[in-house]
């Protein structure tokens, strides 16, 4: 699914501010354009101006709404510092979706992006990419174009983990986490 087409990047820097060192976003005073009248503009401006921008939005990003259409804000920063156009996938370096710093965004592919992914909740393990098979050994397992590739069978989880740490090191470069 292809992401929400982002307004001008002329009009979005009319509407907020962003500090690319903190990731932080904040309303500016919006000129007249932005509204159908003065009095309206005015309530606009004496409310939010200069105010913190974003919201959480329910997947953990963060999102403001700009004439009545959300937007995530990672994108939006990318858009003003980078321009157009903006990467169809975005990936957050450290993993927080909140953290919305330019120094810690990236364009990324779809499987960047899924190697950059936390452990999952339900890892009865521990560690990514391992799991206990039924005779009590451990698999060491891995995504590989799009199928999922057994490493190999460990007799000791700190044996798998090292196997499944050196072939996703090789395999996702720059985009592994571990964890």
């Amino acid at each position: 699914m292809a992401p929400k087409t982002l307004p001008p990047s002329a009009y979005v820097r009319e509407a907020i501010d962003y500090d690319p060192e903190t990731g932080a976003f904040r309303w500016c005073e919006r000129p007249i354009t932005h509204f159908t009248d003065e009095v309206t503009q005015r309530k606009w401006n004496t409310r939010w101006a200069g105010k913190p921008a974003g919201k959480a939005h329910p997947r953990g990003y963060l999102r403001i709404t700009i004439d009545y259409k959300d937007y995530l804000l990672h994108r939006l920063a990318w858009l003003l510092v980078n321009g157009e156009p903006v990467p169809v996938m975005l990936d957050h370096i450290d993993g927080d979706r909140r953290n919305n710093r330019i120094a810690n965004l990236r364009a990324a592919t779809q499987s960047e992006n899924n190697w950059n992914s936390r452990l999952r909740k339900n890892n009865i393990v521990g560690v990514k990419g391992v799991r206990r098979t039924r005779s009590g050994r451990f698999s060491a397992e891995i995504w590989l174009e799009g199928r999922q590739r057994i490493i190999g069978y460990f007799d000791t989880i700190e044996e798998a983990t090292a196997a499944r740490r050196a072939v996703a090191d090789r395999l996702h470069g720059g985009f592994v986490r571990h964890s």
